[in-house]
């Protein structure tokens, strides 16, 4: 019994000293078959985009070079002297209060920078936008971004009244 635990455990361990032996010799670069070459890929662009660049932080460069060509907004003393009242206020400027419906229209009740009530109608202005619509829980306003380049952006803003 005794002579056979030994027989097992010096076949066991022949085993494992044979599987190191081969993981050894599978390791070693001179007896492989497999040649690896490395290989530069070059691409000639042709003036096409190149495939393999990431577009992203080219759009994130790009917006942010816009961005610091926007025209400079005057200061709220300013645009209110230049345009009074609601006409020289920014959209960010204006709290939404309520909605009045009339027979005929909505108008729109907000409160300026200023602390003051304004009220605006369709088709009325703003300093950098234009009212386009009033619904019965919202208004939605045209904004235009200006740059310094002339290029007008126009974008959608809304502001819901929350009661």
């Amino acid at each position: 019994m005794n002579n056979m635990k030994c027989f097992i455990g010096g076949l066991i361990l022949v085993m494992a000293l044979s599987g190191l032996m081969l993981a050894q010799a599978a390791d070693s670069p001179e007896k492989s078959d497999v040649v690896v070459v490395k290989k530069a890929v070059r691409f000639n662009n042709a003036n096409r985009q190149d495939p393999f660049i990431d577009l992203e932080p080219q759009k994130i460069e790009k917006q942010k070079a816009e961005e610091a060509q926007l025209e400079p907004i005057p200061s709220f003393e300013e645009r209110q002297r230049l345009q009074p009242g609601v006409r020289g206020m920014l959209i960010k400027e204006l709290r939404l209060q309520g909605i009045l419906q009339k027979p005929e229209e909505r108008v729109a009740f907000f409160q300026g920078a200023d602390g003051k009530a304004h009220f605006l109608r369709e088709g009325d202005d703003l300093y950098n936008a234009k009212t386009k619509q009033i619904t019965k829980d919202s208004v939605i306003f045209e904004e235009y971004k200006r740059y310094t380049s002339k290029k007008v952006e126009k974008s959608i803003v809304t502001l819901e009244l929350h009661e």
